[in-house]
């Protein structure tokens, strides 16, 4: 299962996700933010807009790699790779 990290500002929201260990299961992004979910009700709506894509302010991240879809979240994902989720930071 892949390894789940969560940026520590949405710890606060969703403790539960604050596990360094967090292995959850999928073989795209899509599957494993619908496990997340399952974990953390409220976790998606945090992340997606209100059309499903993935908030403007939202990065999510296969190790290094930022994915490519960020509508339907089908970029595919491995036991070996870790899943990041953080705030992207803004200002001016």
């Amino acid at each position: 299962m892949p390894k789940v990290k969560i940026t520590s500002n949405l710890h606060r929201f969703f403790p539960i996700l604050a596990d360094d260990n967090l292995n959850l299961a999928g073989q795209s992004v899509s599957e494993v933010i619908q496990n997340i979910e399952k974990l953390a009700p409220g976790f998606t709506n945090y992340i997606m807009d209100e059309r499903g894509a993935v908030r403007r302010h939202v990065v999510i991240c296969i190790d290094e790699e930022f994915i490519v879809d960020r509508k339907n979240l089908s970029d595919k994902i491995t036991e070996a790779n870790t899943l990041y989720v953080f705030q992207a930071l803004t200002g001016g």
